[in-house]
This record gives structure tokens, C-alpha cells and sequence, in this order.
């Protein structure tokens, strides 16, 4: 490696290290904020705390690196091109491609690196975050709770609190619907109240004051007593509200690698598939029935008064009297057979519909994994002429530069997802599109900066005139 790539690779290194832990910070420090009343007075063990946040923290690098390529590229090339070091390199007959090699290949072996980050660490860290939440939400159920919705965080209870004071617990407006007793159910109603759990008797306490009691003596409603009360306390004895960590092996498209989720988009194709030769099945059974195939009579002629008279129902078919009335008992048995398919077609296109969206969406989390770490490289191609032109060395102007190009990336991504998710564009085109978009600028850019024409012979007298 020669000495201008060991020196053009430290200039980056610190700009690269400062701009992708910058945006890890700020989304880490955003998810702090946000959940930081759930976690403050619960009793959570702070390694757990921390334990959760190292967890959440990969989601945050997959797009901090590709931000700090860009910020490192744009900061670095920036600087050398204010201090004219870009010219004296260029008048020594270089060039700015001869410059990015060694941040072509950084930049290639950053995307295949952050593709295996995206599809083996985050969604390993995704399920552990998810499991660990169910974890403390069974231990802790106010940190379940969301003021004005209802929780079933608590098994056999469902829970709604109208306001909810994050540091004390205390619950405001509060209805509790027990469903614990197959003969009974209460519904609580209470001003205030709290929930707490005993660690050593694995007693769930659900302490309510000012409020009355429901009680709904059976099913049918024929019984109801109601009581008022000044203070009610509930208790719930399960050993599994216990904090141990649970091993849930149920997963979400983030928890899982291209691997498993290519298992289970071909695992939707089938089910789709069967669908679709049901349906077949199902309208060549109906066609045989309808044209007489099934059954000797003939329709010859329709009677409409006697159809108008008549109630067809696909759950409850009508008995007929063929021998007095064939045709048109026919007739009506036909329209039983059609009201049949309508509801066994209706059924299968549901199952058909839901497939195709399970199917899109597997895809574009499967494109995104390649996508994302795919723009580690594209961000070379354009940090590195945008810097050169914009000579953009300080921290304020290439973090501006940096942001304005990030959002266009973010709202093509985001953009393309939605799309892709109500069928108007493909999954590969939805989550190339901000490469496509951003890597045709970088490469324009890229050429036009280095095929231009610069006057070293102007820009070394002004450099020597500095100084």
C-alpha cells in the first residue's frame, strides 16, 4: 500500500468511527427517552436493563455504518480538497479514482460484513429483545401497559387503565375484566390502583380503591350482582410471573435470516398453490352439477315466478319433491351448488390473498438484508466527489451533506416498503430503489469530478500565495 492510501485511510478513519457512532448514539438515546418511564421504580435489574439495550443496539448499527461511510468519505475528501492536498495529489498524476480504490474495496468488504451482521447477529439480538420485553412484562405488567388501551399482559385478565404515572405505577381509571372462573366473571371498575408482585410468594397483588364490582352470575346474563367497595385487592397466585427467561421459538419476519425466511416464502407458495387447485377443484365439481352432469334431470325451460318464491341458503338445502316438480327443483338445487362455490371460492381467495402479502413481505425483508448493507459501497461513490466539490472539511457542513443524502435513501427505503406492501411495486425494486437512485448520482458525480479539467498551475499559485 503506498503512502498516499495509508495516509488518505487515516484522514477516514476517525471520521468514520465519530459519524456511525454518532447515529447509534442518537438512536440509542431516542429509545432511552422513550421507554425510560417504564423502566425507572419497577424493580428491574439494571444488568437486565443494560442487557435489553445492547440488544436493541444492532438494529441501530446496520444503519449507523452505512451513515458513517458517507460522513467519513464526504468529511475526509472534504477537508483535503480545502487544504489543496487533492490538487498536489492530482498534479502528480493521479486520479480521484486512483484515490477511491482503497475505499472501494473498505467499502465492499463493509457491505459483505454488514451482510452477515443483518442476517445472522440482528435477528438473533431481535428475538432476544422481544423475549426478554415478554420476560419483564410478565414480572412487571404496568410496564405492558399503555394508558388508554387495553392489556392482556396478565393471563385470564384483561386490563385498561385511562392514565397510567410511569414512576409510581399508580393506575388512574381503571377497568378489569376477570375471566379467571369459568361460572363467573367480575368487571372492576376503580378510581385508582396498582399492580405489584410478591417475589417470594409468586403473588400478583392488584390493590384498587373506590370503585365497584360487576358480577356476572352465568353466561346468559341472568344474574348480576353488583358491589361497591372503598378498597378491593385481587390476587393471583402463578409461579410463571416469575422473571426466568422464557425460550420462544415463535418468529417474526426481523427475527429471522434469509435462510429460514426463503423456507417460509416457499412454505407460502405451497399453501397458495393449494388453494388455487382447491378452488379448480371446487368450480369444475359445481360446473359438472349445474350442467346435469351429476344428475339425469334436464332444464329445458325456467320458471322465474317459482324461483322468486323460492329461499336458497348454503348452509341449510332445501328438500325438493323431484317427482312433481324436476325442473324446477333443478333449478334451485343448482342455485344451492352456487351459493355453495361462492363461499368456498370467497374462503380460498382470502387464503390466496393473505399468501401473496405473506409472500411480498417475506421478499422485501430478504431484499432489505442485501439492500442495506449494499449501501456501504454506493455511499463511497458518493461521498467521495461530493467532498471534493463541496469542500466540505468541518463537521457542521459534511454532517449536512451527509443528512440531506441519508434522508433521500431512507425515504426511497421507506417508500419502496410501503409500496411493496400494497402490491404497486416489486420487492426488488422497492428496496433497491434508493441504491439505484443514490448510486447513479454517486457514479455521475464520481466521473464528472474526475474527468474535469482542473488548472494546477492557477490553483498551486494560490496555494503558494497563502502561504
Amino acid at each position: 500500500m503506498g503512502l498516499i492510501n495509508r495516509y488518505l485511510l487515516r484522514a477516514h478513519i476517525g471520521p468514520f468511527i465519530l459519524g456511525a457512532s454518532t447515529v447509534v448514539f442518537l438512536f440509542l438515546f431516542q429509545f432511552v427517552l422513550k421507554h425510560l418511564g417504564k423502566f425507572l421504580g419497577k424493580g428491574i435489574d439494571p444488568s437486565l436493563i443494560l442487557w435489553l439495550i445492547a440488544n436493541v443496539a444492532p438494529a441501530f448499527i446496520m444503519f449507523g455504518v452505512p451513515m458513517g461511510v458517507l460522513f467519513a468519505t464526504i468529511f475526509a475528501f472534504g477537508s483535503m480538497s480545502a487544504n489543496y492536498e487533492i490538487i498536489i495529489i492530482k498534479s502528480g498524476g493521479s486520479s480521484l479514482l486512483r484515490m477511491m480504490r482503497p475505499f472501494i474495496l473498505i467499502g465492499t468488504i463493509l457491505s459483505l460484513f454488514m451482510f452477515w451482521f443483518n442476517d445472522v447477529v440482528l435477528p438473533e439480538s431481535n428475538h432476544e429483545q422481544k423475549v426478554l420485553l415478554n420476560d419483564i412484562t410478565r414480572k412487571k405488567p404496568t410496564f405492558g401497559l399503555d394508558k388508554g388501551q387495553f392489556s392482556t399482559a396478565i393471563d385470564q385478565f384483561t386490563v385498561l387503565a385511562r392514565n397510567i404515572d410511569s414512576i409510581s405505577g399508580e393506575m388512574y381509571g381503571v377497568t378489569i375484566y376477570d375471566n379467571s372462573k369459568p361460572r363467573r366473571r367480575n368487571i372492576v371498575n376503580a378510581d385508582t390502583g396498582t399492580i405489584k408482585f410478591n417475589e417470594n410468594t409468586a403473588t400478583m397483588v392488584m390493590d384498587m380503591k373506590s370503585g365497584e364490582i360487576v358480577q356476572l352470575l352465568d353466561q346468559n346474563l341472568r344474574g348480576v350482582k353488583k358491589i361497591e367497595f372503598d378498597r378491593y385487592t385481587l390476587q393471583m397466585r402463578d409461579a410463571g410471573f416469575k422473571l426466568e427467561r422464557s425460550d420462544d421459538q415463535s418468529r417474526s419476519q426481523r427475527e429471522m435470516n434469509i435462510a429460514t425466511m426463503n423456507a417460509e416464502v416457499e412454505k407460502s407458495r405451497e399453501l397458495r398453490k393449494i388453494s388455487e387447485r382447491r378452488s379448480d377443484a371446487a368450480i369444475e365439481k359445481h360446473l359438472k352439477y349445474i350442467t346435469c352432469e351429476a344428475f339425469p334431470e334436464k332444464i329445458n325451460t325456467i320458471y322465474a315466478g317459482n324461483l322468486a318464491t323460492r329461499t336458497v341458503s348454503a348452509g341449510n338445502p332445501i328438500v325438493i319433491n323431484r317427482a312433481t316438480d324436476p325442473q324446477s327443483g333443478a333449478l334451485i338445487a343448482a342455485e344451492n351448488r352456487l351459493a355453495i362455490l361462492k363461499s368456498v371460492l370467497y374462503s380460498d381467495y382470502q387464503m390466496i390473498k393473505h399468501q401473496i402479502l405473506e409472500e411480498k413481505s417475506l421478499k422485501v425483508e430478504i431484499h432489505k438484508k442485501y439492500a442495506l448493507p449494499f449501501a456501504c459501497l454506493v455511499f463511497v461513490f458518493v461521498g467521495c466527489p461530493l467532498g471534493v466539490r463541496t469542500r466540505g472539511g468541518n463537521f457542521g457542513v459534511s454532517a449536512l451533506i451527509s443528512l440531506g443524502f441519508y434522508i433521500l435513501y431512507w425515504a426511497c427505503l421507506i417508500g419502496g416498503e410501503k409500496l411493496a406492501d400494497r402490491g404497486l411495486l416489486s420487492p426488488f425494486l422497492a428496496m433497491w430503489m434508493g441504491n439505484i437512485i443514490v448510486g447513479v448520482l454517486g457514479i455521475f458525480l464520481t466521473l464528472k469530478v474526475n474527468n474535469e479539467n482542473l488548472n494546477f498551475g492557477r490553483s498551486l499559485k494560490k496555494l503558494f500565495a497563502k502561504k
